[in-house]
């Protein structure tokens, strides 16, 4: 696959999974051993990482990535993502908020015949607790 096709697999991924929220999407943009490497010491395959966009969703159910940057090099992408959403489920024993967080993800995926087969990533989780634990003003 040419270096575009394989940005585009990441573009659709982002628009189909994280944006629109549709799970079926994943089956057909991530490979059968598809492996994803975001915690090193569990790694999880296909169905944990739609459990884990599913269980994502209902507590933003309005996330939304911006792709910042793509690069591609050989049948590695990799690029940083802006996500924003509305928190409204509990995360990490925090209720929900209400509020609106913006945090950035850096993703590193190897796609071979058209499918991701393995994913890595670094979430700033960390501005995302600051965010929710936030005293409000006034």
């Amino acid at each position: 696959m040419s270096l575009e096709e394989n940005r585009n697999v990441t573009r659709r991924l982002c628009e189909r999974v994280w944006n629109q929220g549709d799970m079926t999407a994943i089956d057909e943009l991530l490979a059968e051993n598809f492996v994803d490497h975001v915690d090193f010491d569990r790694p999880w395959d296909r169905e944990q990482y739609k459990q884990a966009w599913t269980q994502v969703r209902v507590i933003f159910p309005d996330l939304h990535g911006t792709i910042e940057n793509l690069i591609a090099e050989r049948d590695m992408v990799a690029g940083w993502i802006t996500f924003r959403g509305t928190h409204k489920g509990e995360l990490w024993g925090i209720p929900p908020t209400g509020r609106q967080v913006v945090y950035r993800q850096f993703v590193h995926q190897r796609i071979v015949d058209g499918k991701i087969v393995d994913n890595w990533g670094l979430a700033d989780f960390a501005s995302v607790r600051r965010q929710l634990e936030a005293k409000s003003a006034g």
